[in-house]
């Protein structure tokens, strides 16, 4: 018999992690530091090397997670020329495009977008 852990326990674990994407991975292992509640000091219950480690996870990277820092391409959205959706209409555009025999150049795209969106 053995004794029961300090620890609490994790969030029911992926058994394959490499069929998963980083960005995944780094959603999974947040999710576990939270759901192992919180210390006094705002630290989470769970070791954020050991979780990092576990989910496979660069531990500076969880570490800014876990402190609220914005990724890179969060702290860059306000230099985005496009959004989200515009971006799929674009990439739509290219491959009827495409599919019709007419390949983009990147002048090309760049009027389309300049008489869509400016």
């Amino acid at each position: 018999m053995s004794l029961p852990s300090n620890e609490p326990p994790l969030p029911e674990l992926v058994h394959n992690l490499s069929d998963l994407t980083k960005a995944q991975c780094m959603e999974l292992a947040l999710a576990a530091l939270i759901a192992s509640g919180i210390k006094p000091d705002g630290h989470p219950n769970l070791s954020i090397q050991k979780t990092a480690i576990n989910y496979e996870v660069p531990h500076s990277t969880l570490n800014d997670q876990w402190n609220g820092t914005l990724t890179h391409k969060e702290g860059h959205t306000h230099e985005l020329l496009l959004t989200t959706a515009q971006e799929e209409v674009l990439i739509n555009w290219i491959k009827v495009m495409g599919h019709h025999g007419i390949p983009m150049t990147t002048m090309m795209v760049t009027d389309h977008v300049c008489h869509q969106y400016c």
